[in-house]
């Protein structure tokens, strides 16, 4: 499994995440999840004595969605870092067209499920496939 950013930033001292903080700030949703409350009240009344179905399902879609939100900060976390890593050594090295491929290659590393280090190995293999080529020309 991934390193998780998101729960690194988590505190346990702190009734709600930095991030679900944040993200009231920047897109306030309270108005929205009260209707959305009231919605899911009025149909808990209506369903009566078959009201689990709904809460079997609305704790399969909360779980669903607190693991997308977790996997969504986590790939934007780690494809920022790649990238500021990426700036930090300098634009000037590579062409418009190089650095294009490094951030096509440097996104399909962030993606793939490899650890860290068989990654590096990939680039590695990679680069002596490409030197070998360039020695037989």
């Amino acid at each position: 499994m991934a390193h998780s950013y998101f729960k690194e930033l988590a505190r346990r001292d702190e009734p709600e995440h930095p991030v679900d903080i944040a993200l009231e700030r920047r897109l306030p949703q309270a108005r929205l999840l009260r209707r959305i409350r009231s919605r899911g009240s009025r149909l808990l009344t209506s369903l009566g004595e078959r009201r689990s179905l709904w809460l079997t399902l609305e704790s399969l879609l909360v779980e669903y969605h607190a693991n997308r939100g977790e996997t969504y900060f986590d790939l934007g976390y780690e494809h920022g870092a790649a990238a500021a890593r990426a700036e930090a050594k300098g634009r000037g090295v590579l062409s418009k067209a190089g650095r294009a491929l490094a951030t096509q290659l440097r996104n399909l590393l962030v993606q793939s499920e490899l650890p860290a280090r068989e990654r590096l190995l990939v680039l590695l293999d990679t680069a002596w496939a490409l030197a070998r080529d360039e020695d037989q020309s």
